[in-house]
């Protein structure tokens, strides 16, 4: 065999040895990094599926995630991605320290609890229907639809942080806080007068409450027919608790908050929106029972500490009621309803200075509460502060307060 030959059998060698796999290497990396490259990131995030929150947006640490927005109704919105064949699922878990922390490898149970739902969405975004809680944590997922398969939830999976490399963390939903702005139920105080000035009836926040109330949510129809289908979603039933709650129908709702219990006894929401509604009834041993077992499954229930007090002050109790609007400001101490109960029950009393100094308080944190103001110008009034009773009453005027009770 000539050199030749064993120079080109040599050649051919070199080739499928040592060039061919530098090749194929070097495609086989392109690949990967254009396929990285791809992928949404941010601060060291990979957006598992191509789904990224884009409002609220979140802290890219995992231990705190969660930023704070200022609406309890969010319009929640994330990156496109879907065919034209396809839609959106989102839904909406509440969540406690446990869920706040953990690493999240068990799937969406471990989440929190679900308490809003949507399907079938069109577009990249939706306008929450229902008021969600205030200085409350939730969690939040998107999911693809397409002829009834459905994609895994969206989440993220931490690699590292932007300085130094982290714990691997996978399958962690997308997060916001809520500030406290107003409660989904709201507190409707009963509050009485000393037969002194009878003139100066304290007014509550029921008028208000009763005009919010009543305004058509537009989604009872939805949530009916996601009954319909899935006659054991307990968050539908809740939903559509609210939903009739809103719109004055107490007994309706109070039957779809005992279904949504049934099926999920652990589901401490209904409970608190029931005892809300029994509240409103006038069935005060009722709703009080309902908020000591929502408070029950839910220790730091700002709200249901809030709603009890209420019923404990109708009911006479005055002490239970301040130690109920205690705890409540104790877990949150911007509250401003727990400070302009607390200062109900102080008035009811007799101790019109701290009742002056709750609803002073009450008004830093909501100053467009005409209540308080009419209320602590009947405290001023009582001990005889006429000029600053006066100018409290004036400013619950130009605040528009309805007439007095």
């Amino acid at each position: 065999m000539s050199t030749k030959h064993l120079f080109y059998i040599k050649k051919q060698y070199m080739k499928t040895k040592i060039v061919y796999p530098i090749y194929l290497g070097l495609i086989l990396l392109s690949v990967l990094i254009s396929g990285c490259f791809s992928m949404p990131r941010s601060y060291g995030t990979i957006w598992q599926r191509n789904i990224a929150p884009l409002y609220p947006t979140m802290n890219y640490s995992y231990a705190n995630r969660y930023r704070t927005i200022e609406d309890l109704k969010p319009e929640l919105k994330w990156t496109d991605i879907k065919k034209t064949n396809q839609t959106y699922d989102l839904c909406i878990w509440s969540c406690d320290a446990t869920h706040k922390t953990i690493p999240w490898y068990g799937g969406t149970s471990d989440w929190g609890t679900p308490i809003y739902s949507a399907n079938n969405i069109a577009e990249n975004f939706h306008q929450v229907k229902y008021r969600l809680e205030p200085n409350t944590y939730y969690n939040w997922s998107v999911r693809i639809r397409e002829s009834g398969i459905l994609s895994p939830w969206s989440s993220f999976k931490q690699v590292k942080s932007d300085i130094v490399y982290v714990e691997h963390v996978e399958n962690v939903p997308f997060g916001f806080k809520t500030t406290d702005i107003k409660p989904s139920i709201y507190t409707d105080a009963v509050v009485t007068r000393s037969q002194k000035q009878p003139q100066n009836k304290l007014k509550s926040n029921a008028e208000e409450a009763t005009q919010a109330k009543s305004e058509p949510d537009g989604t009872s129809a939805a949530d009916t027919k996601a009954i319909q289908f899935k006659p054991d979603d307990a968050v539908a039933f809740y939903n559509h608790g609210n939903a009739k709650r809103a719109k004055g129908d107490l007994d309706g709702s109070i039957a779809d908050y005992s279904k949504a219990i049934e099926l999920k006894p652990d589901f401490a929401f209904p409970y608190n929106n029931r005892g809300d509604a029994k509240k409103a009834k006038g069935d005060m041993d009722g709703a009080i029972a309902d908020f000591n077992k929502a408070i029950e499954l839910k220790p730091d229930y700002v709200f249901a500490y809030n709603n009890r007090g209420v019923a404990k002050k109708a009911k006479r109790d005055i002490e239970g009621a301040i130690a109920d609007f205690n705890k409540a400001i104790e877990l949150n101490p911007d509250y401003a309803d727990a400070y302009y109960n607390r200062g109900n029950a102080s008035y009811t009393k007799g101790d019109l200075d701290g009742a002056i100094a709750d609803y002073t308080k009450a008004i830093k944190l909501k100053p467009d509460n005409s209540a308080a103001y009419k209320n602590r110008g009947s405290a001023k009034k009582a001990k005889g502060d006429l000029d600053g009773a006066n100018a409290d009453f004036r400013k619950a005027n130009e605040l528009k307060a309805g007439p007095s009770r």
